[in-house]
């Protein structure tokens, strides 16, 4: 499932902030929430085009993207690029988020992303 996804936010939200049960919760926070089910959930494809996307943002670099292509299992890569992403703080899990929202709404829905 391919498609471009509006995260609703309220008025009083900011941008880098959601709302999950009614608390809001910062993006970098929401993406430490979901790691594990990232890792257990996301696919190679998905991988791959994050990858792209993240290079194409400016997100990561040739380097990063080389040293998670060249990771024998999924799995580990999944850990290495939303490790990666979680260090360079708010806008790179911004960005991730909404490349995620952009490939697969399908997972973004089974982790709980809004």
């Amino acid at each position: 499932m391919f498609g471009k996804c509006i995260s609703y936010f309220s008025l009083h939200t900011p941008p880098d902030t959601v709302l999950i049960g009614g608390l809001e919760v910062r993006v970098v926070e929401q993406l430490r929430f979901v790691w594990l089910k990232f890792v257990e959930k996301v696919s190679e494809p998905i991988i791959k085009c994050l990858l792209d996307g993240l290079l194409q943002k400016k997100v990561i670099n040739d380097y990063e993207k080389d040293s998670v292509k060249v990771m024998a299992e999924r799995a580990d890569k999944a850990r290495a690029i939303i490790d990666m992403v979680l260090q360079k703080g708010t806008f790179a899990c911004l960005t991730m988020k909404t490349l995620m929202f952009e490939l697969d709404q399908c997972l973004c829905s089974e982790l709980g992303l809004s």
